[in-house]
């Protein structure tokens, strides 16, 4: 492992050393001398330092020595940008046209000549003593004039003087860079030709190992859903492929009639399509160490230049060069970062990826200032990504070797537990079938103490049920009346009760605290109350036998009001007396009130006092009176219809719908309203539990 580092560094080192081409000829004030060059041993010569350069001019090989011209006359550094280049103390702007000019002193030979460029400004004409032996695109004098395009044509030629007259007419309105800004060489036709061919091969190369790449990534993220650092990875090679297939001319071979335009838009895109695929790939690999708002900002940033380069034209996004880089070299740098916190905290495959990575990174950074022009280098990013990508695949195949190590050791540990798996079935059938009987007699015990339980408590909902026998009273007294009473569970902590007297009807509507068998003592208690209240102490206003229930009710249960703690059993309840002679209805209430329906549109309400009978710190309750008429409706009821869950489980049935139910049946008799409230209950609650008691009770006088 440590020989594989130390050679990986030893390859980066190489890499990334700079690489100088092997011409030691250099112009000086517009001339250079290359009689000494051996153009049989060393086929191209880079044409490189001072030329006569001529901004705002397009100029033929007689008007150089015009006297008006040589005022004109300055020279610049090739390669280079012209931008900021002092012509008569002026620096010349971006956009522009120009000429330049260089005399090349050529060694005899019989050789044809040809000069070479991968890239350059894409509006250009280069002439040699006066004939065209190169162009691409129609420079012209503004935006509308001039014709930009990718690809450069260069002619053949003969040295057939000594001296040779080299002149380019550029013109730049489309891109960020003007001038002669990449190395422009001169050669044989036969050194040009392996050099474009050297890069067309290292091009396919590359682009085979990308693709097979994003292939063979693709195919486990399609096995292996989970694994998205596939994903973004086979999409990461992408980005690359549709980049390098540009750069190659791969892109131009396949559409040659696509105008400048697009195809400029085409390899802007995939450039910077490139940065978001790789951060999010880096980011998948190092969740914890990444800044989720660095994340979000790469991608935003990313996603407006994309959508940029895509809607304006190459001059605008062209202008934007200059942040592209920016953003592109703070990504890079973010990324490094991420890497660097992954190998101090020790992740798996740490150490080797940030070998690659910073390979990448640095390959990378030397193109973006090769493009910009401030260094003399070559293009290292395909050598930086390719050595990236065989780090990539180290990676993956130690992961599946370590993969691979895990299902071998899942393998011997589940051949091990087979051995022994027969004995541990039986020991544990026998210790589930010992738990079985257990859990079945304790089932028998429990069913059987239930019904026993159930049988009790369904002989108490009989006695309940013989202490609510006042059907007769309220026949004798009563036009019609209806009673709606369904217990939540088989006893009831909600009950009535009457009584005649005197001629006079008393009704009782009680909501006893909890339901079920502690409500129904409670029940028992308050009707045992009723009945000694109204028989042995002859008391028939309702304040008073309320105020009497709630003595007896604290003595009872032993309620001082003192304690936080003691228990706060009580009774809410209605106590309403008719006077038949003087059509007087007089109601005292705790907490529950009285509908009454008229001939009024609106239904009438006797409010109750709020308290609770076991409320110590109040006196009393008054009495509310009501002048009773004919077919007049009462309207008495328990929480429990109102409290009651809808079969959604997210809503009460409320007073207001309470309300409207009773109007909307009030001109019935009491028999269909009693069945039309059942329907619109069952209807409500459906097949949701019952939650509380329910008691409804209706009397028409």
């Amino acid at each position: 492992m440590k020989s594989f580092i130390i050679l990986l560094y030893i390859s980066a080192f190489a890499i990334l050393s700079p690489i100088k081409g092997n011409s030691n000829f250099y112009a000086r004030k517009g001339l250079i001398d290359l009689r000494s060059w051996d153009i049989d041993k060393n086929g191209m010569t880079e044409l490189k330092g001072e030329w006569e350069f001529y901004f705002g001019r397009y100029l033929n090989p007689g008007d150089f020595d015009n006297e008006e011209t040589q005022k004109l006359k300055t020279h610049i550094l090739v390669p280079g940008s012209w931008k900021g280049v002092k012509v008569n103390d002026k620096p010349t702007p971006l956009h522009g046209y120009a000429t330049y000019r260089l005399k090349i002193l050529m060694p005899k030979t019989s050789q044809t000549i040809v000069l070479h460029s991968d890239v350059q400004t894409p509006s250009s004409r280069y002439y040699i003593n006066g004939y065209l032996v190169g162009y691409n695109g129609v420079p012209g004098y503004d935006y509308n004039s001039t014709t930009a395009e990718m690809n450069l044509h260069f002619e053949k030629f003969m040295a057939s003087k000594d001296t040779m007259e080299l002149v380019v007419h550029i013109a730049n309105y489309q891109i960020e860079n003007s001038g002669i800004i990449y190395p422009l060489y001169i050669g044989t036709e036969k050194a040009t030709k392996q050099k474009s061919n050297y890069y067309l091969y290292v091009y396919v190369f590359l682009l085979g190992i990308f693709f097979v790449a994003a292939i063979y990534h693709l195919n486990i993220f399609m096995h292996r859903r989970k694994e998205w650092t596939h994903f973004y990875f086979s999409l990461a090679c992408v980005a690359l492929i549709g980049y390098f297939l540009h750069v190659s001319r791969i892109f131009d071979m396949v559409f040659p009639q696509i105008n400048y335009e697009y195809s400029f838009k085409y390899l802007r895109f995939f450039l910077v399509a490139i940065v978001p695929c790789f951060a999010v790939y880096i980011f998948t690999l190092f969740p914890y160490e990444s800044n989720k708002y660095f994340r979000k900002s790469i991608f935003y940033i990313g996603f407006g230049l994309l959508a940029i380069i895509l809607f304006t034209p190459s001059y605008v996004h062209s202008s934007l060069a200059p942040y592209l880089r920016l953003y592109m070299l703070g990504s890079i740098l973010y990324g490094v970062y991420c890497v660097i916190k992954g190998y101090i905290n020790k992740k798996e495959f740490s150490g080797i990826f940030l070998i690659g990575f910073i390979v990448f990174a640095l390959a990378t950074v030397n193109d973006i200032f090769l493009y910009m022009g401030a260094i003399n280098s070559i293009d290292m990013s395909p050598y930086g990504l390719l050595f990236f990508i065989l780090i990539q695949t180290f990676i993956l195949s130690g992961s599946i070797s370590k993969a691979f190590n895990n299902a071998e050791q899942m393998a011997d540990s589940l051949a091990f537990m087979n051995e022994n798996l027969n004995n541990l079935v039986d020991a544990r059938t026998t210790e589930i079938n010992i738990q079985k009987e257990q859990i079945s007699n304790q089932r028998d015990l429990i069913e059987a103490k239930t019904y026993h339980i159930t049988q009790s408590i369904v002989y108490a909902s009989r006695i309940q049920y013989s202490m609510l026998q006042f059907n007769q009273i309220f026949k004798q007294n009563l036009k019609e009346h209806f009673i709606v009473f369904k217990p939540k569970d088989i006893v009831s902590g909600d009950f009535y009760w009457a009584k005649e007297i005197n001629g006079n009807l008393l009704v009782v509507t009680g909501d006893c605290t909890g339901h079920g068998v502690p409500g129904a003592f409670m029940t028992i208690l308050c009707i045992t109350f009723l009945n000694e209240i109204v028989q042995e102490s002859t008391i028939m206003e309702p304040n008073k036998i309320l105020m009497a229930l709630r003595t007896r009710l604290v003595s009872t249960l032993n309620q001082t009001g003192d304690s936080f703690e003691e228990p706060k059993d009580g009774v809410e309840a209605t106590i309403y007396t008719i006077d038949f002679s003087n059509k007087k209805l007089i109601y005292a209430g705790s907490r529950m009130p009285i509908y009454i329906a008229g001939k009024e549109d609106d239904l009438i309400t006797l409010k109750p006092q709020y308290r609770n009978c076991f409320d110590l710190k109040h006196a009393s309750f008054d009495n509310s009176e009501y002048n009773l008429q004919e077919n007049d409706t009462i309207y008495t009821f328990t929480d429990g219809f109102i409290d009651q869950f809808r079969k959604t489980g997210k809503q009460r049935f409320g007073t207001k719908r309470f309300i409207s139910a009773i109007n909307n049946i009030r001109s019935k008799t009491l028999q269909d309203q009693k069945m039309s409230l059942q329907d619109e209950l069952k209807d409500w609650q459906g097949d949701y539990e019952q939650i509380d008691d329910i008691l409804v009770i209706s009397s028409r006088v």
